[in-house]
């Protein structure tokens, strides 16, 4: 099967904000700003570059996508349920009780979860763990991190990123969305920008030579440079 094209992605990309927009109204629940900023990133990696699919969600060969901003679960179970992972009706019952679509992902929840991350700033360690676990074992998956910027606060996540070119993982797509508006406050996006700047360059400082930084005024939302971004990894 061919790669989607840009066009095809942003109509993929509607329609998974359209089911996530309805579920997290039925539900009520929050964080539904957080979840469709990363829609646009989910659809470009489970469309053209996991190579992970329903039949091979435990294959030790698989692809692994650390979802960090496990508040925003439900993008991430939108795109699953459109890509087959579990029936799509099954998203009507999104944070209900025993229906395995829990507000807070844990791992297993539904098929495509790897990670419980309910508590921010771990993913990355996570990930980094992953990808070390495919060095010894030597089976040559590819480990993906999705994070929010606000993690990035965390010192876990400065911590885990400065470890990554000690252990020698050298290859990484570093993407920051810088928004405005933070859930509890009203950002200085300039401080704040100077601060992301900062983070990547003590990642790149330390080592992390096949690094790309990427750093938005704004959100990334073009697939063309999305998937642009991704190429070589």
């Amino acid at each position: 099967m061919s790669e989607p094209t840009a066009a095809e992605l942003d109509l993929l990309s509607r329609q998974v904000r359209f089911r996530l927009i309805e579920i997290s109204h039925r539900a009520q629940t929050a964080h539904l700003a957080g979840a469709l900023s990363c829609v646009d990133l989910l659809v470009a990696l489970y469309w053209t570059r996991l190579r992970i699919s329903p039949g091979s969600v435990t294959d030790p060969g698989r692809d692994r996508l650390i979802f960090s901003k496990g508040h925003a679960v439900s993008a991430l179970y939108t795109v699953l349920a459109m890509r087959d992972f579990f029936p799509i009706d099954n998203l009507a019952r999104y944070n209900e009780e025993g229906a395995g679509l829990p507000e807070q992902p844990s791992p297993g929840c539904v098929p495509g979860v790897e990670w419980a991350t309910g508590s921010l700033g771990h993913g990355l360690g996570v990930g980094i763990g992953m990808a070390v676990a495919s060095r010894i074992q030597s089976i040559p998956y590819r480990t993906f991190v999705v994070m929010s910027d606000g993690e990035c606060q965390e010192g876990s996540v400065w911590e885990a990123a400065m470890l990554a070119p000690r252990l020698g993982l050298l290859r990484s797509l570093l993407h920051f969305s810088v928004e405005q508006p933070d859930f509890d406050e009203i950002v200085n996006t300039q401080q704040y920008l100077h601060e992301i700047k900062r983070l990547g360059d003590e990642i790149l400082g330390s080592g992390f030579q096949g690094a790309r930084f990427v750093i938005r005024l704004g959100s990334l939302h073009e697939h063309r440079e999305i998937t642009f971004s991704f190429d070589g990894l």
